[in-house]
């Protein structure tokens, strides 16, 4: 499961980190549009948002799904002095929102997400596997060990990245930009990066099994997409 958090605590993102859940952040969002933009990558099974009064506001629901974003959104208040909070909820899931939670409890929120996966139909688990003719791909994200036609597939921390973000997203076109958003790099690179970075993978696939390389195929003008015939998670 991808999510994509503002203003969410390290601690929480690590704790839900650890309980498989993948959670991407960035300080450059900043306000409506930059958060939009990145969910319209198509990326992202859910968002979590810290209502604030100094930043994203109660209505954020509101304005996303205004603007088309239909990625499910869960709102966290920190604190709450205003009107009753059964009202203060409710007006958030009217506007569009999934989930609203008083004050911030990893545990509820892992809870929530788990909730948004099961209604969703999304994989929660650690170990996928695809086939794509005669190849046959596991990717184990607990263990960061991928193997392939039962080879062990050696892969560089960046390449696993890259992978692993493919398998988790089956079927979803990921622009390079997309990519660069994802992956936590010291200064950003040019987007050639990403294009170097698929095709050392696609060519280490290929050298175990060349029907493996048709897993990733490349979106003229748009991205790549990961296109297994079949999957089994």
């Amino acid at each position: 499961m991808n999510v994509l958090a503002v203003d969410l605590k390290s601690t929480v993102i690590s704790l839900l980190r650890s309980k498989s859940i993948s959670i991407f952040t960035d300080e450059a969002i900043l306000t409506t549009h930059n958060l939009e933009q990145w969910l319209k990558s198509g990326i992202y099974d859910a968002c979590v948002i810290v209502i604030k009064r100094n930043g994203f506001g109660h209505s954020v629901a509101r304005t996303l799904r205004s603007r088309g974003i239909n990625t499910p959104i869960i709102g966290i208040v920190e604190s709450f002095t205003d009107r009753s909070w059964s009202d203060y909820r409710a007006a958030f899931l009217e506007q569009g929102g999934d989930d609203l939670l008083h004050d911030l409890n990893p545990r509820e929120l892992s809870a929530s997400l788990q909730a948004i996966a099961r209604r969703t139909h999304l994989s929660t688990h650690d170990k996928f596997e695809y086939h794509f003719e005669s190849a046959h791909l596991i990717v184990d994200n607990l263990s960061h060990q991928v193997t392939l036609n039962e080879v062990a597939v050696v892969l560089t921390k960046r390449e696993m990245e890259i992978l692993q973000l493919f398998t988790k997203t089956p079927g979803r076109v990921i622009s390079k930009e997309a990519f660069l958003s994802h992956m936590c790099f010291n200064r950003r690179p040019e987007s050639n990066v990403i294009v170097s970075l698929i095709s050392r993978v696609r060519i280490k696939l290929r050298a175990i099994n060349p029907d493996a390389e048709k897993f990733i195929k490349p979106i003229i003008g748009k991205g790549y997409v990961f296109q297994p015939q079949n999957s089994l998670h």
